[in-house]
């Protein structure tokens, strides 16, 4: 029970080290001419203050269903995007008969303007597996390959989304449908 709690203090501790309010303004030059009559031209040169436009990290939660395993899941993640591409550390607990699995998933999307929502790309997975019965868990690690859609909402701090993925553990794929919800947490 101890893992699960520094599991998720792992996730959480970026919210604390990136404070959610953070101005940044640029200085622009630019000339502009000024036509008082044909023959005679003024160039003024102007300084603005401009508000850089910065990017928003998120923080989701989501339930899903593992196909391959007839588990159900539960977890988390967190985006830093950056131009097109997010990148995506997260989680997963997988609830068995017996006991509680878990699979940790370092990601990287891409998902460009015209999309409209849509995204997709690959990671590495490691996984604590209990696949003897016994309570011995095995470690495993692996490949993520994933798809989704998440709803262009503009102005609001809560996004909700559905994600399709395929992870490879020892050769085998298994097949996970989520639907989450981010939250706004913060500019970078």
């Amino acid at each position: 029970m101890k893992r699960y709690f520094v599991f998720l203090a792992l996730l959480i501790t970026p919210m604390f080290i990136f404070p959610a309010e953070i101005t940044s303004y640029e200085t622009v030059e630019y000339a502009k001419i000024v036509r008082k009559h044909p023959r005679h031209r003024k160039v003024i040169i102007k300084k603005r203050r401009i508000k850089k436009r910065r990017k928003t990290m998120w923080f989701g939660l989501n339930g899903g269903y593992d196909i391959s395993t007839d588990v159900w899941t539960a977890g988390g993640q967190l985006k830093f995007p950056a131009g097109p591409f997010c990148f995506m550390p997260g989680g997963s607990m997988y609830f068995t008969q017996n006991n509680i699995d878990w699979q940790a998933n370092i990601d990287l999307a891409l998902s460009p303007r015209f999309t409209y929502g849509l995204y997709g790309g690959a990671g590495f997975a490691i996984a604590g597996r209990d696949t003897t019965g016994v309570g011995i868990r095995n470690i495993y690690t692996g490949l993520n390959l994933f798809a989704g859609y998440q709803l262009p909402l503009k102005r609001t701090p809560i996004r909700p989304y559905t994600e399709f993925r395929c992870t490879w553990l020892e050769g085998k794929p298994l097949l996970q449908v989520n639907l989450g919800v981010d939250f706004a947490i913060g500019k970078i």
